[in-house]
């Protein structure tokens, strides 16, 4: 398994490969590498798993394939994006801002 498919894993929307692609290059994880414990334990990929729950918070009210993911959802996984922030050792984004840092949605609804 890459890491890219290991990230894919994490969550069943669909979100594109390249907003996938973005969120491990910002986090300089190479997406064809080969997935293994030391990188899912690594600060990189947990820090993109939080990156991709901000990216899943930043659009209310999408559907896809039987899964929708509310305001009420988006919550949560912001809170899950700031647990997973404050291991690592990164500030928490708990403010509006993190709406507007992320891009790439497919199938938007």
């Amino acid at each position: 398994m890459t890491i890219l498919e290991a990230l894919k894993a994490k969550v069943s929307y669909p979100l594109t490969e390249d907003t996938l692609n973005l969120l491990l290059i910002q986090r300089e994880l190479n997406n064809d590498d080969e997935f293994d414990a030391s990188v899912a334990k690594s600060n990189a990929f947990q820090g993109a798993v939080a990156d991709l729950y901000m990216q899943l918070a930043t659009v209310p009210n999408m559907s896809e394939g039987g899964m929708s993911v509310s305001f009420n959802d988006a919550s949560r996984f912001i809170s899950l994006a700031n647990k997973i922030y404050k291991n690592i050792g990164e500030e928490e984004n708990v403010t509006d801002d993190c709406y507007t840092n992320f891009v790439g949605y497919k199938d938007v609804k």
